[in-house]
């Protein structure tokens, strides 16, 4: 899977991960749109329905404009795993290290 570097010693540099770039599209879509519960009726009676989390300003469309542009971007290790993710070979202490993700699924650590 890598591309250049060790990733035993976590000092890897470049590496292909078929199928990130959309992965980070799709989960990040997801996220911006998820309804911010404090703004439901329920937990706020003065509210008229549910607000996203962007119209609540509690998430940023930052990272989703540049996806959606088709730009790298930058994620931290920690936010490169999950269910919805391809497996990414980092270690647990890359956890906060920064990687940039190009649309051609390549990840390059930055740190």
């Amino acid at each position: 899977m890598p591309i250049s570097g060790d990733i035993e010693s976590g000092s890897f540099g470049e590496m292909h991960v078929p199928g990130l770039y959309v992965a980070l599209l799709t989960r990040e879509k997801n996220r911006c749109e998820q309804i911010d519960p404090r703004s439901r009726p329920r937990f706020n009676p003065n509210s008229l329905g549910g607000r996203t989390a962007v119209e609540t300003g509690v998430r940023s469309t930052a990272m989703l404009d540049a996806l959606m542009a088709g730009h790298p971007v930058t994620a931290q290790g920690r936010d490169l795993r999950g269910r919805s993710m391809p497996d990414v070979p980092l270690q647990r202490d890359q956890a906060f290290d920064c990687f940039r993700v190009r649309p051609d699924d390549t990840l390059t650590h930055l740190q």
